[in-house]
């Protein structure tokens, strides 16, 4: 097989490889090899099919430097039969270029307008959990054949909600025991966190808890209780990719209780007055004091 010519893979390799899905989401955690496993799917489709567009897409373009344009450069280091296949590789515009006609180019986009120019036949967005939804909403709509994602799971955002679960999607789960070229002391250094939860997401590639909120311990119930007393409202505006969102907030017992009543995008000043109408709401509401509406 031309890959095993070419390349010295893992099992997260050949499990995107055997892939038959529009989209192959990589769930993983550190070191897992998931950007790398990528790559080479991606060098071997622009060298098994001529004239293919293929885009590699970051959050900016330090992120990809670091991230999937050096496992790229790294790759084609490593393999000196995958050297004969590239014409040339432009590095001031991160473009690979092939004799077949072929190219890999490395991109980043500053919002979802920018991201309409172009289209291409395969597309790879590393570490999609910096990627507002919109910007790839674009650049999917515009390929061809296959998107190919990836992310460490700190926390549930857009792929959890929008993508996982879909028939047209696949999810590969995978973490540092996968790499079986990772050396030894990388691996023990994983599984020597000591947090739980950065244990989970790094060690184990499963979701983690929300980052940055405030409390990290809490508990779902039913619903408010009818003693509970109203402390008041809380309103934070957002309209594209943060939503608009309302609480209010109880005293039940000595403790805090939240209660979502507003959770959603494109809400204009007019409908959000009137969902707080719809609600009844009655007493005070602390709001967003940054933002002029």
């Amino acid at each position: 097989m031309l890959q095993n010519s070419i390349f010295k893979t893992t099992d997260v390799f050949q499990a995107n490889r055997n892939t038959k899905t529009d989209i192959v989401i990589n769930q993983g955690g550190t070191s897992s090899g998931k950007t790398y496993a990528i790559m080479q799917n991606l060098f071997l489709h622009a060298i098994e099919d001529p004239n293919q567009i293929i885009t590699v897409v970051g959050q900016d373009i330090p992120n990809l430097k670091v991230g999937a344009l050096r496992d790229a450069e790294n790759i084609v280091a490593a393999s000196e039969l995958l050297q004969t296949y590239i014409n040339s590789y432009n590095k001031s515009d991160r473009v690979f270029y092939f004799f077949n006609g072929s190219i890999i180019e490395f991109k980043s986009y500053d919002d979802w307008q920018d991201a309409k120019s172009g289209k291409r036949d395969y597309l790879f967005m590393n570490e999609i959990n910096g990627i507002p939804k919109p910007i790839y909403d674009e650049l999917y709509f515009r390929t061809k054949k296959k998107t190919y994602l990836d992310y460490n799971p700190n926390t549930e955002f857009w792929a959890h909600s929008d993508l996982i679960g879909k028939e047209n999607v696949t999810l590969i789960i995978s973490d540092h025991r996968h790499n079986t070229f990772l050396d030894q002391k990388i691996h023990d250094k994983i599984e020597a966190i000591e947090d739980p939860e950065l244990w989970k997401v790094y060690a184990r590639g499963l979701t983690g808890k929300l980052e940055g909120v405030i409390f990290r311990d809490y508990n779902i119930i039913p619903n408010v209780s009818l003693n509970a007393k109203l402390i008041g409202y809380g309103l934070d505006f957002g309209f594209t990719n943060d939503p608009t969102a309302l609480i209010a907030m109880y005293n039940q017992n000595g403790e805090l209780v939240l209660d979502e009543l507003i959770y959603e995008t494109r809400l204009l000043n007019i409908d959000i007055s009137n969902k707080l109408k719809e609600l009844n709401i009655s007493g005070t509401i602390i709001a967003d004091s940054a933002e002029p509406k």
